[in-house]
């Protein structure tokens, strides 16, 4: 059975790699750095499959602090979140959320754009 850490080594992988990091422009798109060694973060894990048969959109540029950021602190923050979107809104409100980042008025660049209901459209 090959490891992970061999599957990384895969030319495959080494193509998938280095598309990212040409379309990130090889920055880190945590903290904006560049001239920095990056690696390529699986945003999420999809069951049975290799690294390099992700879509390119859960392909992401960081550099080591903020690559282990992700590993080490965003299960907390993530925890955190679902706590506190339990203690103020209704699954209607989350709907209205989810629809809002589905369709841009929430984007990944840490920009809002909700407007005041989605669910009457």
């Amino acid at each position: 059975m090959t490891t992970y850490q061999e599957k990384l080594k895969d030319p495959r992988w080494q193509k998938k790699r280095l598309g990212i990091l040409e379309r990130d422009e090889h920055q880190c798109k945590g903290c904006g750095e560049i001239d920095i060694r990056l690696h390529v973060h699986h945003k999420t894990y999809l069951p049975s499959r290799e690294p390099w048969d992700y879509p390119s959109e859960l392909l992401v540029s960081l550099c080591e602090c903020c690559h282990n950021d992700e590993d080490e602190t965003r299960p907390v923050c993530e925890k955190r979140l679902i706590h506190e979107l339990r203690q103020r809104f209704l699954y209607k409100d989350l709907l209205n959320i989810i629809h809002a980042v589905k369709n841009g008025e929430l984007d990944d660049k840490r920009n809002i754009y909700i407007k005041e209901s989605f669910t009457d459209e």
